[in-house]
């Protein structure tokens, strides 16, 4: 989301080395404001990934710390993220079949953060997502796509396929369903955002860089609540829809048990 923390923002409640430049009076230092962005996006290695996860949480972190509060803890939210993947068995991503057959990554380990670039609040704001920045979220969106040629070239799906036209000869095809560099390549220069982008007002202790409590009331200010995607810490391996539905209806239960 990046309304939510850009509100905040002009309204004095976030990084004051992001504020006082612009003018704006710091109300409640909350310096987390806008940081923790990640999205999911289209485009992925059916191999074990494991291992890597595993081996790669702190490496990551110390990498994706400029959008979190600290590397130590944006280690210990990748560690929940990574116990979902591995222990529950969450999916790291979903072919949808619609006019084509895409693929879409639904838990990103890459993060961003969201950015005044004035004090008018009807400027848009400056967002950096960073895609891939973090190496293991393409070799997921390689995997992904190997799925969906795999399956649309397979029965029963291959009976009502015409023919793969994107990526096509763009993107060889072989005994693994493409080479990894011929899939990367093309993914970076085609992938797009399926527009869920959640965490930039996430919903954690402040120590690990929540901007909200579990009462979703902004930290440090008497009675702001926020409800919409930006309160969600992580990724969820499915649409968005359904679970806000159900934090706008806690968030109703909330606020009316708040009131005198």
């Amino acid at each position: 989301m990046t309304q939510t923390p850009q509100l905040l923002q002009v309204s004095g409640v976030g990084d004051p080395a992001l504020l006082q430049p612009l003018g704006i009076p710091v109300r409640v230092n909350l310096w987390t404001v806008g940081k923790n962005l990640h999205e999911q996006l289209f485009g992925s290695q059916s191999t074990n990934v494991v291992n890597p996860i595993r081996l790669s949480i702190a490496t990551w972190a110390n990498n994706e710390k400029g959008s979190a509060y600290s590397a130590e803890a944006l280690q210990q939210i990748f560690q929940i993220q990574a116990d979902n993947i591995i222990n529950n068995n969450a999916p790291l991503a979903e072919i949808l079949v619609s006019y084509g057959y895409p693929d879409l990554e639904s838990a990103a380990f890459s993060r961003g953060n969201v950015k005044l670039k004035t004090d008018d609040p009807f400027m848009r704001p400056q967002v950096t997502v960073n895609w891939f920045r973090t190496a293991f979220d393409l070799d997921v969106q390689v995997a992904a796509a190997r799925l969906a040629r795999r399956v649309l070239t397979s029965p029963p799906m291959s009976s009502l396929s015409t023919g793969e036209t994107i990526p096509g000869t763009a993107v060889p095809d072989n005994a693994d369903r493409g080479f990894d560099n011929d899939w990367k390549n093309w993914l970076l220069d085609n992938y797009s955002a399926v527009s869920h982008p959640v965490g930039t007002a996430a919903m954690m202790r402040r120590t690990l860089g929540g901007v909200v409590n579990a009462q979703l009331k902004v930290y440090d200010m008497t009675n702001l609540h926020v409800v919409d995607a930006s309160v969600m810490p992580t990724q969820i391996s499915a649409h968005l829809s359904a679970t806000l539905y159900g934090i706008a209806e806690k968030a109703a239960d909330l606020i009316k048990a708040s009131w005198p």
